[in-house]
């Protein structure tokens, strides 16, 4: 495969990951990962952490990725083994998302992988390389596929010794592929809008739906109205803009997925009143924004009750 002449149609790698410090802890819940008079290194970093490519059925696509082993000074000497391996992985309707290593789903793209290297030793300062070929079949169905590649360091085996109980705990880094076999189709909805009682201050509570064939990267904004005095009801009337927040990610939603979304209104504590909220959402696909409003109230605060209290 030359991954200078990729038959990929689209492309998009994004972003940095960093697991800082684990030896520590691993060496304290596994054993020693370092010979004696050594020191821990710096961060892992895997880049990119997402990679977003649109292959046609019977052709591959190549991509380099990069794992660098920082040295925060010359005491960092101690080495260490980096394992990376595939899993498919999913997201909740709150946006958790979920690994896992069993069989692969229909939406997995775990069996079109080849990784060269799955396993290689670092020393302080240094970084490698690891390819990641993808090689779409030719009766492969249009949609998309997705998986997560995961690096983490191997723990060096220690027999347990009679009487004792160990945590083994690794921190990892992922790296989500998304792998689009052409043609899809998007299709979105924005299927609830509220707005309510957070932690901290009045929300905007969202719902999208995905029915289409790729997953939404959406982009939200908003302006809310006064209303206070006027008819809510009068959709050509004037009111005041009370605040605007500007556009922000929002988050993905994956494919045959529902998604929630809690925005805050920014550097802004609604006051009492009658209010219109108006709120638009990009997909980040070649769809026509989502647009919802909504007429809430702001209740009045309860007044204090006095009690009486003994002397």
């Amino acid at each position: 495969m030359n991954e200078n002449a990729s038959p990929a149609t689209a492309h998009r790698a994004t972003g940095l990951g960093r697991f800082i410090r684990p030896w520590a802890l691993l060496a304290g819940l596994c054993g020693p990962l370092v010979s004696p008079g050594s020191s821990p290194a710096g961060e892992v970093a895997l880049m990119p952490t997402r990679l977003h490519v649109s292959i046609p059925p019977g052709q591959d696509y190549t991509h380099v990725l990069q794992v660098t082993y920082g040295k925060d000074g010359p005491a960092d000497t101690a080495p260490v083994r980096l394992v990376l391996t595939a899993e498919d992985w999913d997201q909740s309707i709150d946006g958790n998302m979920t690994f896992t290593r069993t069989d692969p789903t229909e939406e997995s793209a775990r069996p079109w992988l080849v990784l060269s290297p799955t396993e290689q030793e670092f020393v302080p300062g240094e970084s490698g390389d690891v390819r990641v070929s993808i090689m779409v079949p030719e009766d492969a169905v249009p949609g998309e596929y997705r998986c997560a590649l995961i690096l983490q360091p191997r723990v060096p085996y220690r027999a347990l010794r009679e009487g004792e109980k160990r945590l083994d705990v690794r921190l990892r880094l992922s790296t989500v592929i998304y792998v689009e076999v052409p043609p899809v189709r998007a299709e979105a909805d924005l299927v609830g809008l509220d707005v309510v009682a957070g932690e901290k201050g009045w929300v905007i509570h969202s719902t999208i739906t995905n029915s289409g064939q790729a997953h939404l990267r959406l982009t939200d904004e908003y302006e809310v109205y006064d209303l206070s005095g006027l008819a809510p009801t009068d959709p050509n009337l004037d009111a005041p803009l009370v605040v605007r927040g500007d556009a922000a990610e929002a988050g993905i939603v994956l494919p045959a997925h529902d998604r929630y979304f809690d925005r805050p209104f920014e550097d802004f504590s609604l006051y009492p009143g009658t209010f219109r909220l108006v709120y638009r959402v990009d997909t980040g696909r070649e769809l026509p924004l989502l647009v919802g409003e909504k007429v809430f109230e702001i209740p009045e605060p309860m007044p204090a009750v006095a009690t009486d209290v003994a002397p």
